[in-house]
């Protein structure tokens, strides 16, 4: 998000260096040379562009890098892992890393041992190769890593992108779709909704229709939202006097059913300084704001809300945890009931640093989902999406069509209990089965066929996706199963 800072009677002063703390925390981002050192959290997000772009290599030394400081750090072992995934002859260290960061046992055999990878995959288990979604006809984009961009905000369903180019002082604003693997090439907004570089996005709905902004005019700030019609954006348009006050106004974001509006506001009836508050949403429009009360705010400043795990987890900063004044943690909290929050926990490295840190969006989804499910989630198997196999096992024989019934059986590395099996019956073509994230064995078998084995290895869902398994069994050359009509019907018939 950028780094902005409100006006208040203590805060002037803070206020008239914002450009210089957009340099400070944006441009390093991004690459580009600058004289000082760019602290960890920085660093990380730089190495997350670098993913985005498929410099794998680069994004890997950057990890790798942050990871010596605290090599018990779990999210930097699955960013390492996840660069593993994309440079050759690495699937050991691949899978090891993944096992580490999900905290599962090494399988017996790594090298049949496959990954999901995130977004529709093939598995050929003859072949032994694992493909992702074949790229579609339209031309990646890649982020220059010579120019400077903040305020990243992405869907829920991993569809949409937002963000603001600073390169220069105009503050473009930026919206990309993505088209099954791929995001499309930026489509520069800030015209259509009528910006005139003071304006910054916080939060785009889950579906891609609502972009929140925040606006300055060098003394006041407001929220503005924008609509997406499938085709181009709407005017910005000013909230309502129940969300913008005469005080200083910011950083709205949405609940996933849209009904809920979280934002900062420093309005007088808080606990000090910048405070979080809710509105709810009823017949369409927003009502009175509500502090979000004393567990999350403190006497000195919280800001820039976002609600993941579908509106489960409210992670924020925060001045008043662990820094004190002037220096912002990003903290994270639970949902207990409506409204009702669980005591704040620090994010920690290398989210949190000595310095300022204001928010941190994972660009990639798999990361995102780890992160925010199995890293920041109380109640992961409420939180986490399921992968679907969908298989296809045919029969190779010349010498008769099989007619018996095959079946995968699937067993969970962890828990034992958790076995399944699916039959595809005779005339079906596929079977199905669901798996959450883990470490799984996959046999595939049937009546009268030698059988196949591999593991299967899901670090992470995003959104609930499909992975289609093709694998080819042969007769068990038993002349005796060979002969059984229940099995087999002669090519000749």
């Amino acid at each position: 998000m950028l780094r902005e800072i409100y006006f208040s009677a203590v805060g002037l002063l803070r206020r008239s260096w914002l450009l210089i703390v957009i340099v400070m925390t944006g441009m390093p981002v991004m690459g580009q040379d600058l004289s000082f050192e760019p602290n960890d959290h920085q660093r990380l997000q730089k190495a997350d562009i670098l993913f985005f772009n498929e410099s794998f290599s680069d994004a890997l030394k950057i990890f790798e890098q942050l990871y010596a400081a605290d090599t018990s750090n779990r999210y930097l072992r699955f960013r390492i892992a996840q660069c593993y995934s994309y440079l050759p002859q690495s699937r050991d260290n691949e899978v090891k890393l993944f096992c580490d960061a999900l905290r599962l046992p090494y399988p017996n055999s790594l090298s049949n041992t496959y990954v999901y990878k995130g977004y529709m995959s093939w598995l050929n288990v003859d072949s032994g190769i694992l493909i992702t979604q074949k790229r579609q006809n339209v031309k990646p984009y890649r982020f220059n890593t010579k120019e400077t961009y903040d305020n990243i905000c992405i869907s829920e369903d991993s569809r949409y992108l937002v963000f603001v180019n600073t390169t220069s002082s105009k503050n473009q604003i930026y919206f990309l779709q993505r088209i099954g693997k791929q995001w499309t090439n930026a489509e520069n907004i800030t015209a259509q909704i009528g910006s005139m570089g003071d304006c910054f996005p916080s939060f785009i709905s889950k579906d891609g229709k609502r972009l929140y902004l925040t606006k300055y005019d060098g003394f006041d700030s407001e929220i503005y939202v924008s609509t997406y019609d499938g085709v181009k954006w709407s005017l910005m348009k000013k909230l309502n006097s129940n969300i913008n006050s005469s005080y200083w106004d910011a950083h709205a974001c949405e609940s996933p059913d849209g009904m809920i509006l979280y934002f900062a506001s420093n309005r007088p009836d808080g606990y000090g300084g910048m405070d979080i508050y809710y509105s709810i949403k009823v017949d369409g429009d927003w009502k009175k704001a509500t502090n979000a009360g004393n567990r999350i705010n403190t006497a000195l400043d919280e800001d820039y809300p976002l609600l993941v795990n579908n509106g489960r987890t409210l992670i924020f900063a925060s001045q008043g945890f662990s820094k004190g004044a002037n220096k912002l943690d990003l903290m994270y909290a639970q949902f207990v009931a409506d409204f009702i929050w669980s005591v704040p926990k620090p994010m920690g490295y290398p989210f949190n640093t000595s310095d300022d840190d204001f928010s941190y969006v994972p660009l990639d989804e798999l990361a995102r989902a780890f992160l925010y499910q199995d890293i920041l989630g109380m109640n992961k198997k409420m939180l986490r999406y399921e992968l679907y196999l969908k298989t296809d096992i045919a029969v190779s024989s010349d010498k008769a069509k099989y007619i018996g019934t095959k079946r995968m059986v699937v067993r969970n590395l962890v828990d034992p209990q958790d076995t399944r099996s699916v039959y595809i019956e005779p005339g079906a073509k596929y079977g199905s089965v669901s798996v959450f994230p883990g470490l799984y064995s996959i046999e595939f078998k049937g009546d009268g066929l030698e059988s196949k084995s591999i593991n299967l290895l899901v670090p992470a869902v995003a959104i609930p996706d499909t992975m289609q398994v093709k694998v080819s069994l042969k007769p068990s050359g038993n002349e005796k199963d060979l002969k059984n009509t229940n099995i087999w019907k002669p090519l000749t018939q």
